[in-house]
């Protein structure tokens, strides 16, 4: 999954110039950099997570990548 969005964070920031990038604040999360976040968050079961990007939900994959779960309940507020 994390491959996937990587993938597609890659293929939007070529679409933008460095310079227009820049002027709009984008600053997409890597992959490494996600995975590492990820790991750094302690996980006992239960989570709230709060991707505070507005990007492909690069740091949510990383964290469901890293703690793998069953089943979860995704609240969309």
């Amino acid at each position: 999954m994390n491959l996937v969005i990587d993938k597609v964070r890659r293929e939007a920031s070529s679409l933008l110039d460095a310079q227009r990038r820049s002027d709009l604040g984008q600053y997409m999360t890597p992959s490494s950099l996600a995975a590492f976040m990820a790991s750094l968050f302690s996980y006992n079961g239960q989570a709230r997570l709060l991707d505070a990007g507005a990007g492909v939900g690069s740091l949510t994959s990383a964290f469901f990548v890293y703690h793998p779960i069953e089943s979860a309940s995704v609240n969309k507020a």
